[in-house]
């Protein structure tokens, strides 16, 4: 970070990391009678440079421009030979926000954000598992190939809001424009939020609005989706209501609705892979109490109840949708000794995401497999996952710098917990993937 004059700060940054994955199964017959080698790669590598500039010559008006840039690479061999994959994405991201400050209560708020993208590589696997897909693994039969090299867009997008504040009341109308570029659609996106401050510590807070979001690369793609989709729609709307019994107490609660249009979903004609006919609704209520951090003790607790649901293209009913989660609970809490020392944990409850249950299998002659056979989708559930975090802070103060180190213990006692599930080759036994096991990370950190 710099700063050259009082008006302006400059900051950059620059990040990246390398991972590498390799999965060796004993007896790939186990999986399929077709798979000669079980060996699973994977690696990954991503670095980014960001560049921040923040102009803030007065009290009536502030500029900030952020400009990012990187390559991400993903390269990945499945069963041998059989499929596999590689990517080299490059991007360029630019954004820029400006505000004044019109009147006592009036702030315009305008900006403009782009980005752009350019995709090379290949790939050789089947089509990717969609939501609600009882698939679960590839199926080699139908294995597409294709080149990526030279794919790439830009998304250009312009926003602009308005804030209005008289005495204790907030209104903040908003619209966004945006371009598509690798669809080439145009789409505008009107919201509205409201906040009501009343006396004795209440605040009544309500909004509502419009979101587009894209077909995903795959799903736009001529040999793996359907060029012609269109960006999903979803209608947002939320009420709650905040409450400060205390100083450093904080009660929120609020309810939401999604109505969701355009989805993209699997298509019942043979022509096509995928369509616009799905719909989604989600709807919900969240609750959250934080204890601000005082002199020792800082914390909070939130639970949310929710229902996710999607209506395939063809069908009347509706469905649980796959990343559904009935319960979540979530609290974290800390506590600051003597001598610069701090304790904390973080405790995670949620239910088990839901799961299609596998009823039994035929075998196909032709493709040498067996095929199973699907309950009904989304049925079933995984079991709960639920995790223990603690933490342990040391901190040192020093003339010009400070140094601290701590231990942290992530599923500190060592839940096995059933990310997916996952069968033989004959669909006759099924064993749980779990996710880390009971994992301590040691840390420094020096500031100076």
């Amino acid at each position: 970070t710099y700063d050259p004059e009082p008006a302006h700060h400059l900051q950059g940054m620059f990040f990246g990391s390398s991972d590498d994955l390799v999965m060796v199964i004993a007896n790939p017959a186990e999986l399929d009678t077709s798979f000669k080698s079980g060996d699973i790669t994977h690696s990954t590598f991503f670095y980014r440079g960001i560049a921040e500039h923040r102009y803030v010559p007065s009290q009536s008006f502030s500029n900030h421009l952020a400009v990012a840039w990187g390559r991400d690479r993903s390269q990945a061999g499945i069963f041998g030979d059989e499929f596999g994959f590689e990517f080299t994405f490059e991007m360029l991201q630019v954004r820029d926000t400006a505000e004044w400050l019109l009147a006592p209560g009036h702030t315009l708020r305008l900006g403009a954000d782009l980005i752009t993208y350019d995709l090379s590589g290949f790939v050789k696997m089947p089509s990717p598992p969609k939501e609600g897909s009882s698939r679960r693994r590839p199926e080699l039969g139908e294995i597409i190939e294709t080149s990526l090299d030279g794919f790439g867009a830009p998304f250009p997008g312009i926003f602009a809001s308005w804030r209005f504040e008289n005495d204790g009341l907030t209104l903040i109308p908003a619209l966004r424009f945006d371009y598509f570029g690798d669809g080439g659609q145009v789409v505008f996106d009107p919201r509205f939020t409201a906040r009501l401050q009343l006396s004795n510590g209440w605040l009544l807070k309500g909004a509502v609005g419009v979101y587009h979001q894209p077909p995903t690369g795959d799903e736009i793609d001529e040999n793996f989706g359907n060029p012609e989709l269109g960006p999903e729609r979803a209608m947002h709307y939320a009420a709650g209501v905040e409450y400060e019994p205390t100083n450093s107490v904080t009660v929120d609660v609020t309810a939401y609705y999604k109505d969701m249009v355009d989805v993209i979903t699997t298509s019942t004609d043979f022509t096509e892979r995928y369509n616009n006919d799905g719909r989604g609704k989600s709807a919900g209520i969240e609750l959250m109490v934080q204890h601000r951090i005082g002199e020792r003790f800082f914390g909070w607790l939130s639970y949310t109840w929710s229902r996710s649901q999607r209506r395939d293209a063809g069908t009347k009913s509706w469905r649980l949708f796959d990343f559904d989660q009935t319960n979540v609970l979530t609290a974290v809490a800390s506590y600051r000794l003597p001598r610069n020392w701090e304790i904390g944990g973080r405790f995670r409850y949620a239910d088990g995401k839901p799961l299609t249950p596998v009823t039994g299998a035929i075998f196909n002659s032709d493709a040498d497999a067996f095929e199973p056979i699907y309950g009904e989708l989304n049925s079933k559930r995984l079991s709960p996952f639920h995790s223990l975090d603690v933490r342990v802070d040391k901190r040192w103060l020093l003339d010009n710098m400070s140094i601290a180190a701590y231990l942290e213990i992530q599923n500190a006692y060592n839940r096995e917990n059933a990310e997916d599930r996952t069968y033989n080759y004959d669909y006759s036994k099924a064993e749980k993937l779990t996710g880390l096991p009971i994992l301590p990370v040691l840390g420094l950190r020096v500031n100076y």
